[in-house]
């Protein structure tokens, strides 16, 4: 039975003693749980661990600085809770090289769907006009 235990787990890596003594009585040995384990840890044999795989780092591209207005935007959600206990969010747009708020939307609870959020609707949102 040791024997055929060692065989079982080299064979089986991945399988704790629980599962090789299901093997084993499958096979016709008649052993209890208990003397399946004790021969198990005398033989020292258990589930290798597996290594964890190697993410490959991926050099990032710097962020590229604006030159011009409008060029990117950045998108900040703020969120704070009144003394009633209700809940806020604030989703504010600002302009990365004139560092301008394009934009503030307040509400207890922003979704996509809301008109004034979509990408079309962004001309509305400044307040100033530009000199270039």
């Amino acid at each position: 039975m040791r024997q055929r235990l060692r065989d079982l787990a080299d064979r089986h890596r991945r399988f704790g003693h629980p599962r090789l003594h299901i093997l084993l009585r499958r096979e016709g040995f008649r052993a209890n749980h208990k003397k399946t384990h004790r021969i198990y840890c005398e033989e020292k044999l258990q589930v290798r661990k597996r290594k964890p795989k190697r993410i490959t780092a991926v050099m990032r591209l710097p962020m590229t600085v604006p030159t011009k207005i409008n060029m990117r935007w950045s998108m900040d959600f703020l969120h704070d809770q009144l003394s009633n206990g209700r809940r806020i969010r604030v989703l504010n747009v600002i302009d990365d090289y004139s560092r301008q708020r394009l934009a503030s939307i307040v509400d207890t609870s922003i979704s996509s769907v809301r008109p004034g959020i979509g990408p079309t609707d962004h001309m509305a949102w400044t307040t100033t006009r530009h000199c270039l």
